[in-house]
C-alpha cells in the first residue's frame, strides 16, 4: 500500500516537472524569438 501512493506521487511529480519543462521551454522560445524579431524590424 505505501509503496503504491509513493509511486502516485512520483507520478504526480513527474507530471508537474513534465508541465514546468513545456512552460520554460515555450518561455525560452519566446525569449529567443523576441531579439530576432525585433532585428528584423
Amino acid at each position: 500500500m505505501m509503496c503504491r501512493t509513493r509511486k502516485g506521487e512520483e507520478e504526480r511529480l513527474y507530471e508537474g516537472k513534465l508541465e514546468w519543462i513545456k512552460e520554460t521551454i515555450k518561455l525560452s522560445k519566446y525569449l529567443i524569438n523576441q531579439p530576432a524579431a525585433n532585428r528584423n524590424k
